[in-house]
């Protein structure tokens, strides 16, 4: 069931099991819920979507990471593993 514009501002809660004081366990349906969560957390990209921040154009071109197409899969990992070596692997 999807959220409609009436129930914007609701998240989906799974279904799950839970146990009762009397060791019964008892099946609790899926259902919405109002979200509650820090609104703006994470990353949002220009039309609103999560994302991974913005792409810069050519910049691993200097370790060998170009025409990817044609390339073997050894020669694009080895340029990809220059590339961690000089800027990390969280920004390659």
């Amino acid at each position: 069931m999807s959220v409609t514009r009436k129930q914007r501002g609701y998240i989906r809660r799974a279904a799950y099991t839970r146990k009762t004081k009397s060791g019964k366990r008892v099946r609790v349906s899926s259902g919405l819920i109002k979200n509650v969560g820090r609104p703006g957390k994470g990353y949002r990209g220009p039309n609103g979507s999560p994302g991974i921040g913005p792409l810069r154009e050519g910049e691993l071109s200097q370790f060998g990471y170009t025409n990817v197409v044609k390339k073997s899969v050894k020669s694009r990992r080895s340029a990809l593993k220059k590339a961690v070596n000089r800027y990390g692997s969280l920004s390659v």
